[in-house]
Formats: C-alpha cells, structure tokens, sequence
C-alpha cells in the first residue's frame, strides 16, 4: 500500500510539473505574439509617417528609378530624410525593430540614396556635415548588406 500511494504521488508531481510548463509556454507564446503585434504597429506607424511627410516623398520620388522627379529636394527635404533613418536606426540598435522588416519597408530608398547617382547628387547637398554623415554611415551599418538584386539594377 505505501509503494502504492508513492507511485501516485510521483505520478501527481509529474502531472503538475507537465501543467507548469505546457503554462510557461503558452506563456511565452502570448507573448512573443504581444510583441510581434506591437513591433506591427510601430512599422505602421512609421509607414505612415514616412508615406505622410512630404519633404520625405520629395526626395524619394527624386530617387525613384522610373519615372524620377526633376525637382531636386531641398537640403531641409535631405535632413528630415535622414533623421527618419536615423530613427530607423534607434530602433533598430533598440530591437524593437528588425533589419529584414526595416529594409523591407524602407531600405530601398535608403540603398537608392546611398549608392546611386541621383542619392549621390543629394550627398552632395549636406556639405559633408559629420553629424548627418555619421547618422548615414551608422545606418548603413545596421541594415547592410543590400539585397543582391539591387544591387544589379544598377
């Protein structure tokens, strides 16, 4: 009988051993999910800043391969460029964002601005402030490397 009431008492823990981690689990997974919605939303948000600003528009459509605009962007319309990126880059360093997701969203324009002839007339426009050139190389270092296909299309 003692053998008998050991065996169920081993059975038991093991019962609420498995309980505890199939919780820690599902825990776990709760929340991974709470921060895959949260990191969503801020690349919506920051999908809709960038979309929404038009001094950022106005110099991405100049970097824009088809159809480019003839408006060359102010070296206010660069900046505000640059500092959006930059914010990219606090979130990124910060890991409330991801590379891929970043560069998905927003590192074509960004590649564009870096090595292209039209970013590079734009480069020329910020007078090699160190500050701005520094945010840029900081960047480029986070979401580094390009895709290979864009790198072929030009």
């Amino acid at each position: 009988m003692e053998i008998c009431s050991s065996a169920i008492g081993y059975v038991i823990d093991f019962c609420l051993l498995l309980v505890a981690v199939m919780a820690a689990c599902i825990s776990y997974k709760e929340l991974q999910s709470h921060k895959i919605k949260e990191d969503n939303k801020l690349l919506s948000q920051l999908n809709k800043r960038y979309l929404e600003s038009e001094d950022v528009q106005a110099v991405v459509k100049y970097l824009r391969k088809k159809e480019p605009s003839n408006v060359i962007p102010t070296a206010y319309q660069i900046d505000l460029f640059l500092r959006f990126f930059e914010e990219l880059g606090v979130y990124l360093k910060s890991g409330s964002l991801k590379r891929d997701d970043v560069l998905t969203f927003f590192g074509y324009y960004f590649y564009r601005f870096d090595k292209c002839r039209s970013g590079l007339k734009l480069k020329n426009k910020i007078d090699n402030e160190d500050e701005k050139l520094d945010c840029l190389n900081e960047y480029r270092k986070l979401i580094k490397p390009y895709p290979k296909a864009w790198l072929e299309e030009d």
